[in-house]
């Protein structure tokens, strides 16, 4: 192992959204050239919404909608109730969106 020129300082620390924008077939199985990458990633909300943790699922089916606004563009609703904090305000999750532990 001696000579590869392995250390620390090759080392790069990446917020969690930088990672998936620099690698997106970690996560969605397709690259960034990939035709397939905005129905990788599409399906995967999906399936996150209709889904979810069994630990966090709600005791009913979910409804989820999808709505193709165009060429890479999609938005997703559902009938999941937000996460609320003491004030009533919607509690933010993972990098400030909606989505965290809870949904």
């Amino acid at each position: 192992m001696e000579g590869n020129g392995y250390s620390a300082d090759g080392i790069e620390v990446l917020e969690f959204d930088e990672s998936v924008k620099r690698w997106p077939d970690m996560y969605f199985g397709a690259g960034r050239g990939s035709p397939d990458l905005a129905t990788r990633v599409l399906s995967s909300v999906l399936a996150y919404a209709l889904h979810p943790a069994t630990r966090v699922a709600a005791p009913h089916t979910p409804q989820a909608t999808a709505e193709i606004t165009g060429d890479l563009a999609f938005v997703v609703t559902d009938d999941q109730a937000d996460a609320l904090d003491e004030s009533g305000s919607v509690r933010l999750g993972y990098n400030g969106s909606l989505l965290g532990p809870v949904r």
